[in-house]
């Protein structure tokens, strides 16, 4: 059953989806033509930065595009009068939630690979390649570790941020639900509202991390950002930073995940 609560799920964003990130795609295509037929040299700067501007835009509006339908769709299917025909079907809670994060993942995921696509087209130019050691080795050089090392921690990262991220807008919905009112406003209201708290906790337990460097602690936050070139390496401190961030996105997706599952248990209120 779980199975096909997934393939409806994804069933009915898929009209959206497809094109959206085709969309994506295009314009990465598009920038890497202009760039490697040198088409910014025969057309005015303006219109060639009205292209560029166009460009950023696109890969600005699609994720948010995208957030908004999975939060619309999980809102809409469980916690308005669709929710009366939804939650009819002989589906735990459990396998409602699971159905809507594997399907919000898979959308997540859809999205980071065509953002990644729309940015590695464009620098992927005989031009830029001709170049790419000496960028990489450079990179190497200010990081103080492997670009490729880097790159790995960024995506393990981006991974974990995508099951995270799904969990979080979902928990929030489920809050903004109990109100009577204004639901959805409430709901935009407790994202900032404990996105802000969250943010404020994990700044100061990185920086309490730091006061104690004996401890595993950050030598970078205990010294100053204006000695970190008196012998502090830049790669074990983004590394530490690194699984700090995993961990602490670890521990909200579980609180996450356990808060919308005791509302829809316990809590639900359809409109």
């Amino acid at each position: 059953m779980l199975g096909k609560l997934i393939k409806h799920d994804l069933k009915a964003l898929y009209r959206l989806m497809i094109p959206l990130h085709l969309l994506v795609l295009l314009a990465g295509l598009g920038v890497r033509f202009i760039l490697n037929i040198r088409l910014y040299d025969k057309i005015p700067n303006a219109m060639f930065g009205l292209l560029i501007a166009g460009y950023i835009l696109i890969m600005t509006i699609v994720p948010f595009v995208t957030v908004f339908a999975l939060c619309w769709r999980f809102y809409k299917n469980l916690f308005t009068d669709e929710g009366y025909l939804t939650l009819t079907l002989p589906v735990t809670p459990n396998q409602h939630l699971l159905s809507k994060l594997i399907s919000g993942i898979i959308w997540m995921l859809f999205d980071y690979a065509a953002l990644i696509l729309c940015i590695v087209l464009p620098v992927t130019i005989p031009d830029i390649l001709a170049q790419s050691d000496q960028i990489l080795a450079e990179m190497d050089e200010v990081l103080e570790m492997s670009s490729v090392t880097f790159f790995t921690l960024m995506f393990v990262i981006g991974l974990v941020s995508c099951v995270v991220n799904t969990l979080f807008y979902y928990v929030c919905i489920a809050i903004g639900q109990l109100f009577s009112k204004h639901r959805v406003i409430a709901a935009v209201i407790m994202y900032f509202a404990i996105s802000t708290v969250l943010s404020t906790l994990n700044s100061a337990a990185l920086l309490i991390a730091g006061f104690f460097p004996s401890a595993g602690g950050f030598p970078f936050f205990a010294i100053g950002s204006e000695n970190l070139n008196t012998g502090y390496a830049a790669a074990p401190i983004i590394i530490k930073s690194c699984w700090f961030g995993i961990i602490c996105m670890v521990i909200q997706g579980i609180a996450s995940y356990a808060g919308t599952l005791y509302i829809m248990k316990k809590k639900i209120n359809l409109e």
